[in-house]
C-alpha cells in the first residue's frame, strides 16, 4: 500500500525523519517523492509511505502522524483515499482514539493523509 504524507509548513525533509523514528522497525519504508497533480504543496517533494505488512505498520505510522501532529500543534489529521472522499480527525487526537484512525486507515486504503 502506498500513502501520500504532507504536512502543512513542516518541509517533507523534517516530515520523513520524524516518520522514521516514530516507524522504525514496524515495516513502512519511507521516500520522498515529486508530488503527483492535485497535492496542494509549496515543497517540491512528498512523503510516501510504503506499508508492507498492513497491521503493525498502519499503527505506527498513525501513531507517528498524531504524534508529529500534536508536536507541531497543527489542527487536523486528513484520510483521503483514491475516490478523493475525505475523513477528518482532530490533530490532537487521544491516545485511546488513535486505533480509530488506524481502522480507518485500514478500511479506506487510504492514500494520501494531509496533516493541517
Amino acid at each position: 500500500m502506498e500513502i501520500f504524507i504532507t504536512a502543512q509548513a513542516i518541509p517533507s525533509g523534517e516530515l520523513i525523519e520524524r516518520l522514521e523514528s516514530g516507524c522504525a522497525g514496524s515495516g513502512v519504508e519511507l521516500l520522498l517523492r515529486k508530488p503527483a497533480d492535485g497535492f496542494r504543496t509549496l515543497d517540491t517533494t512528498v512523503v510516501v509511505a510504503l506499508v508492507t505488512s498492513t497491521g503493525a505498520a498502519l499503527g505506527a505510522l498513525a501513531t507517528a502522524v498524531v504524534g508529529i501532529a500534536r508536536e507541531k500543534k497543527m489542527r487536523r489529521i486528513t484520510l483521503r483515499d483514491k475516490d478523493g472522499r475525505s475523513i477528518d480527525y482532530p490533530a490532537d487526537l487521544s491516545e485511546g482514539h488513535v486505533q480509530a484512525l488506524i481502522e480507518t486507515l485500514h478500511r479506506m486504503e487510504a492514500r494520501h493523509i494531509e496533516i493541517t
